[in-house]
């Protein structure tokens, strides 16, 4: 009799260990399955942000007014490029006017380097082209006050005269080219197109830098986040948001730039 009690109770401890097991093995379950819950959420919520994401590059790309400056044929021209004329002679200053703005593109007009230089406090031009002789101030130290604030605008001179030391002063101060005179309005017409379709390249991958290096800290960021153990769902679709958005100005000035040819 006492060794049937003693085997009742070894049996009735053996059973409440064995709930106690299931009971631990149930808790690790439900616990299991609420993580795989709470992280199919995140994966929805992602999902989802990531659509939007790409909704607004689509956008973004679609819309670019940089889209509008150039099409398919190559670079065209706007009103928001500015080209600075600088001559003496009011018949050539007329003429420069005339070719210059059949480009499409805003001229800006002075009779002297003085007048020139007075209208650059104000005016933030893409191109200058200059005479070499003029009174008060030649083109050459025209120029060199220019550089002194702008080492980035394509110069180009004209002048019937040039010396040996007048073009290498044009080389020292980076000049972009120099028109004989008298000149014909296709040569004209040919290195103006040139000299701003340099500008607006070289814009672009100024632009495509600062784009760049602000892509790649929201990619930080983003990774701090997503590496993190709490995920803050709200920030993370803000950083996304921007990402895409640098993202998309970066496709646009890129797919521009390539779409330019030389001219």
């Amino acid at each position: 009799m006492r060794e049937f009690i003693t085997a009742v109770s070894a049996n009735s401890e053996e059973s409440v260990s064995c709930e106690g097991v299931a009971d631990e093995i149930k808790s690790h379950t439900n616990s299991a399955g609420e993580k795989r819950t709470l992280n199919a959420k995140k994966d929805s919520e992602l999902e989802s942000t990531q659509v939007e994401q790409i909704s607004t590059i689509e956008s973004i790309v679609e819309e670019s007014p940089l889209e509008k400056i150039w099409n398919g044929q190559g670079a065209s021209f706007g009103k928001e490029q500015k080209v600075l004329v600088c001559d003496d002679e009011p018949d050539i200053l007329d003429l420069l006017q005339e070719i210059v703005g059949l480009l499409g593109v805003t001229v800006i007009a002075a009779n002297n380097a003085v007048e020139a230089l007075k209208l650059l406090e104000s005016e933030s031009v893409d191109v200058i082209i200059s005479d070499l002789k003029m009174p008060m101030m030649d083109g050459i130290e025209f120029i060199e006050e220019v550089r002194k604030t702008n080492l980035n605008v394509p110069v180009i001179f004209c002048s019937a005269f040039a010396d040996r030391r007048e073009l290498i002063k044009f080389m020292d101060l980076g000049a972009y080219g120099f028109i004989d005179k008298p000149f014909e309005s296709e040569r004209v017409e040919w290195m103006v197109r040139s000299a701003l379709a340099l500008k607006i390249m070289r814009d672009g991958v100024v632009k495509l830098s600062k784009l760049n290096f602000n892509a790649y800290i929201n990619m930080v960021k983003i990774l701090t986040i997503v590496e993190g153990d709490n995920i803050n769902t709200k920030d993370l679709k803000a950083l996304q948001i921007k990402l895409g958005e640098k993202l998309g100005d970066i496709s646009s000035i890129t797919n521009s730039l390539l779409k330019m040819r030389k001219h």
